[in-house]
């Protein structure tokens, strides 16, 4: 009886390393090879190479569906150029997405969500589009982290909805015109760890029930950081604005410079 188990257990061993590799196919990222493309199912995506989408017909990725993660693997989504461009560089109107590790440049928005809770962004590259990235007022607890918002003509990184947490960014050279934006958070979220310099406009902008913590702002050509209703801002620097800081009659300061 042993001996007969043995030679079952042998015979299982054998089959299991003859199993072709194709039976592993699928475990995977999805690869995408050229653009416009559609995610509509759940699960792992990155890009094949940098890609660069010229038509200007609709968004160059666009996220329908949940639980996605998009790597860009260090690649590059490039736009006609935010002058012309109508469209998004990746639009998001799922939840749990998160798009992580590469460079947008060339759209009307670089990255944009809507219609979302939990959209994610990091490690990203944000750079010459007329908006940087957008999470707009249905986009509930969204987090942008550890990314450089760079050179867009209007706002760096925008958060509406309550929930969110805004972390570790660098945003500089953004804004052609007066009221733009290095960072503008609306309502009930968390601006902790962040630089914003050299805008044309504000450099950090934070909304009713708002944490500010431990950020600088720097060289923008308007206010340092300016906040709207109840906020608690500790921690934070400011320097060479016009002024450095215009605080509402609601703000808890701690110890901020100067």
């Amino acid at each position: 009886m042993k001996r007969i188990l043995r030679g079952i257990a042998l015979v299982s061993m054998f089959a299991a390393l003859l199993i072709p590799a194709t039976a592993f196919a699928g475990s995977g990222p999805t690869v995408i090879k050229s653009l416009p493309y559609t995610i509509s199912k759940p699960g792992d995506y990155t890009l094949a190479k940098s890609l660069t989408y010229n038509a200007n017909r609709t968004d160059a990725i666009t996220i329908t569906t949940d639980d996605v993660i998009l790597d860009l693997g260090g690649n590059c989504i490039t736009g006609p150029g935010l002058a012309t461009s109508a469209h998004h560089g990746i639009s998001i109107f799922g939840n749990g997405v998160e798009v992580r590790n590469g460079y947008i440049a060339g759209f009307f928005y670089g990255l944009f969500a809507n219609n979302s809770i939990s959209p994610k962004a990091s490690n990203l590259r944000v750079h010459d589009n007329l908006f940087g990235i957008d999470f707009e007022s249905s986009a509930y607890g969204a987090e942008v982290k550890d990314c450089k918002v760079y050179t867009n003509g209007r706002t760096g990184i925008y958060v509406a909805a309550a929930g969110g947490i805004i972390t570790n960014n660098v945003t500089y050279n953004n804004g052609t015109e007066t009221s733009s934006y290095g960072i503008n958070v609306n309502s009930g979220s968390c601006v902790i760890g962040n630089s914003s310099y050299h805008n044309t406009g504000i450099g950090v902008t934070a909304g009713d029930g708002c944490t500010v913590k431990n950020n600088s702002s720097f060289g923008n050509t308007e206010t340092g950081i300016i906040t709207f209703g109840t906020v608690l801002l500790d921690g934070n620097a400011a320097s060479g604005n016009t002024p450095n800081y215009n605080l509402s009659a609601g703000t808890v300061s701690g110890t901020n410079t100067p």
